[in-house]
């Protein structure tokens, strides 16, 4: 096959030289490249030919010139993708791995490996393979934070000699420009965000469908869209206060909630940075940086989950309890959680992963954060032997439907089946128990826009995805970025503190009128007021080239 295409390709070069010898009047035809779109890119990774300027006639872009390199050699580049699920490598690994492998030596001429772990092995374990030079070329940074990457090195600089516009050149017809821009540090590219929920829809307070049909909670006359039944919008917590009475007198040994990550997600501020040391309390309409933990905010959240924690709503060992949310609904060790969402969360993201039928309540506005961009995100490996094979497999990978597929879903035929209406669900005898690649972690992947939608999901699931980021409010920091490799000491110190106190805090274990104020005295002690400092300096300078100095 190899060979074939290097003749076809040869042929091309040499029938246009002599056309480009004759005197014909005929309009010279257009490069091997064709202008890309989201539903058929190139695979190529070159810039699309303009349809007003034609890119010379038989003349082989640079990316064309690489892949067909490979091809014509047969020495194929190796490049290691890498990512983290919740419980780690899924046992088909090996069989998506050899697809997606054989699939890319014919498309690019690049050999594709994978490295797949559960989040903590992962984040523990990517460090150590950079020390080691083992290899892991393409990684999702957002395991060790944005910030980490780039302030140790770990991170290559896409825009580095021309690598991304020369050989990522599809990407755009992606990630919108206004997403990307959060990925740069100067003229730097450090990552790639994933093509997914940009905007999120926040405090989303998820109560076991169980419970409420058991205190005879009528909640299929309340979903806010019949047709999608995607949550019940309520305008406060105190909303939800009667409901929690209800559940807990009903069933009294079961928690409501068990963990920080079923009450500490969804917050509407926005944690410039990537940190939660200097917020935007009202980031739509302000770009004020103020201390969080000296907020009345989250006073009156602390407040709310100490009164929880009083009530007996909160299980007494969530402060040492490590099992995910799904594993501890399931151990009747709560009954409720609270997270962000999207279009698809409840029956995707919920109630597909986890087996449980879940009912939303949404407390809070959608908004897109500054943070957006690199909170689920692909790096490239610093230490990378070929950037250009990586930046072709990158290139590819958010922009083919069957790579995205094959990464969200596995093997069609033996995962999953292609229903008549263009969703998907499991193929006869399959189940998630015994479904071979089940990750669940669909939104990590390049591009889960480009995959089918599950058949619990409406088809037109991914058009609404889209309409939900172009429409959700937008902090006005978004695109802005910050160094704080001066501050990396004072960072690690605040962060001591805040593994002290956070989770007694937000599970209502600590009385917050006196453990928030001596926890920020702690954070003022190693220095809060200095770092908020810095990264506000840093947001005034952003914000006046940005043209938005009035909003400070």
């Amino acid at each position: 096959m190899k060979k074939i295409l290097a003749v076809v390709l040869c042929l091309c070069m040499v029938i246009a030289i002599l056309a480009g010898c004759s005197k014909s009047e005929e309009t010279p035809s257009s490069s091997g490249s064709s202008t890309p779109s989201s539903s058929t890119p190139s695979s190529s990774g070159s810039t699309p030919a303009s349809s007003d300027e034609p890119a010379p006639s038989g003349e082989l872009t640079p990316a064309e010139k690489a892949i067909a390199e490979r091809l014509d050699s047969g020495n194929y580049s190796k490049v290691v993708f890498s990512f983290f699920t919740w419980n780690g490598a899924p046992a088909g690994q090996d069989r998506i791995e050899k697809l997606l492998s054989d699939y890319c030596k014919e498309k690019i001429g690049v050999e594709v490996g994978l490295y797949i772990a559960d989040a903590t092995t992962y984040r523990q374990q990517l460090p150590l393979m950079f020390a080691s030079g083992e290899q892991c070329d393409i990684y999702a940074g957002n395991s060790l934070g944005f910030n980490v990457c780039v302030n140790n090195g770990y991170a290559y600089d896409m825009m580095q000699d021309d690598l991304f516009n020369t050989y990522g050149a599809d990407i755009p017809t992606q990630l919108p420009e206004w997403i990307m821009a959060g990925c740069f540090i100067g003229d730097a590219l450090y990552a790639l965000p994933s093509v997914k929920d940009f905007a999120i829809s926040t405090s989303i307070c998820c109560i076991v469908a169980e419970y409420l049909d058991g205190i005879g909670y009528d909640y299929e006359s309340k979903w806010e869209d019949q047709r999608t039944k995607e949550f019940i919008r309520v305008t406060k917590w105190e909303d939800l206060d009667d409901i929690f009475a209800q559940l807990h007198e009903k069933y009294p040994d079961i928690p409501i909630f068990s963990s920080t990550g079923s009450l500490g997600q969804g917050y509407v501020y926005d944690n410039i940075g990537g940190d939660w040391y200097g917020v935007l309390l009202d980031p739509v309409n302000s770009l004020k940086v103020e201390d969080m933990w000296s907020s009345q905010e989250w006073m009156d959240i602390c407040t709310r989950t100490h009164r929880y924690n009083e009530l007996g709503y909160v299980y007494q060992n969530a402060l040492t309890e490590r099992l995910s949310m799904g594993v501890q609904i399931a151990a009747k060790n709560n009954m409720c959680l609270v997270s962000q969402g999207k279009p698809g969360y409840r029956t995707q993201a919920i109630s597909e992963a986890s087996g449980i039928n879940l009912v939303p309540f949404q407390i809070g506005p959608d908004i897109v954060k500054s943070t957006a961009p690199t909170g689920v995100c692909y790096c490239v490996n610093s230490q990378t032997e070929d950037p250009v094979a990586v930046m072709q497999f990158l290139n590819l990978a958010y922009t083919d439907t069957y790579i995205s597929n094959l990464l969200c879903w596995g093997e069609e035929g033996v995962e999953y089946k292609v229903l008549d209406n263009g969703t998907i669900d499991y193929v006869d005898g399959v189940t998630r128990d015994t479904c071979e690649y089940a990750t669940d972690v669909q939104w990590e992947m390049p591009n889960e826009l480009l995959s089918y939608p599950w058949c619990t999901n409406t088809p037109d699931v991914w058009d609404r995805m889209r309409v939900f980021n172009e429409n959700a409010g937008r902090s006005l920091a978004l695109g802005f970025t910050w160094d704080n490799a001066e501050y990396a000491t004072q960072f690690t110190a605040l962060q001591n503190v805040y593994d002290e106190y956070y989770n007694m805090q937000m599970l209502g274990f600590a009385d917050p009128t006196t453990s928030i104020p001596e926890m920020v005295e702690k954070m003022k002690a190693v220095g809060l007021d200095d770092y908020i400092a810095a990264k506000k300096a840093a947001l005034e300078k952003w914000a006046t080239e940005k043209g938005l100095a009035d909003k400070l």
